[in-house]
């Protein structure tokens, strides 16, 4: 998990008032949640062969990224791309910072898992 505080909030409406939250909380993503993403940025496009399903690049990205988001304060994720949409430019570009940063890390983990310090002779 990972935490981060938003600078211009994230807007919510409950019981007819407007409240606006700060506190980010991510966690790593699932094979689950990878498969999910995949299949929900699968759009029906036409090409010289027929109609086939191809993989949008940009709707993975925002779909991995909506379910890296465990909530904000008490709002419970994964966020839906609308609610995406309602994040400032800056808010939105700190949280893929850190979504960013928490997979480098994970990767060097497994890099690392397996190695020995020393290299035998």
């Amino acid at each position: 998990m990972s935490d981060l505080r938003l600078s211009s909030g994230f807007k919510v409406v409950r019981d007819g008032h407007d409240h606006e939250l700060f506190e980010v909380s991510l966690r790593q993503l699932n094979a689950g949640d990878v498969f999910d993403a995949q299949s929900e940025s699968e759009l029906l496009t036409p090409t010289p062969h027929g109609y086939e399903l191809l993989t949008s690049d940009h709707l993975l990205g925002l779909n991995t990224l909506r379910r890296q988001i465990a909530s904000i304060d008490d709002h419970p994720g994964p966020l839906s791309i609308a609610e995406l949409r309602k994040l400032s430019s800056i808010d939105l570009n700190r949280i893929l910072s850190a979504a960013q940063a928490m997979e480098a890390l994970a990767i060097k983990a497994i890099e690392k898992r397996g190695r020995s310090e020393t290299v035998p002779g």
